[in-house]
């Protein structure tokens, strides 16, 4: 398997940026999501105040210099009526509080990052 993808798949750690208390934030659904996931790994929830959003803007730019691009992105769109169809027929526990709106949510942000994203060639399959 690529490096990449074994550190997407496995990875060692993984960082929540936005990681909430709050069951109304997403970024509470999403670290819950981990948390009952096969991962195997640290898990980091990092909810930052502005002076440390401020340092990590900094190192984030250092950092993004050693970030290999990929030369073509391949999105796999799907409606939300379909997403929800996966959800039930995984018919995993956890899954069942996920509620259309939240995948709603998801996919217009997904939408929206895939409407403006010109880095690279991209591929967009609807599924």
């Amino acid at each position: 398997m690529n490096n990449n993808l074994v550190k997407f798949f496995k990875p060692k750690s993984i960082a929540v940026i936005g990681a909430s208390k709050d069951s109304r934030k997403i970024g509470n659904a999403i670290l819950k999501n981990i948390l009952i996931s096969d991962y195997e790994c640290n898990l980091y929830p990092v909810n930052l105040n502005e002076k440390e959003m401020k340092l990590y803007d900094a190192l984030a730019k250092i950092m993004e210099k050693d970030i290999v691009e990929a030369d073509l992105l391949i999105y796999l769109q799907s409606s939300t009526n379909h997403l929800m169809e996966f959800i039930r027929k995984r018919g995993r526990k956890i899954e069942k509080s996920i509620t259309e709106e939240y995948i709603q949510a998801l996919n217009e942000l997904y939408n929206k990052f895939f409407f403006h994203y010109n880095e690279t060639p991209l591929l967009v399959i609807n599924t």
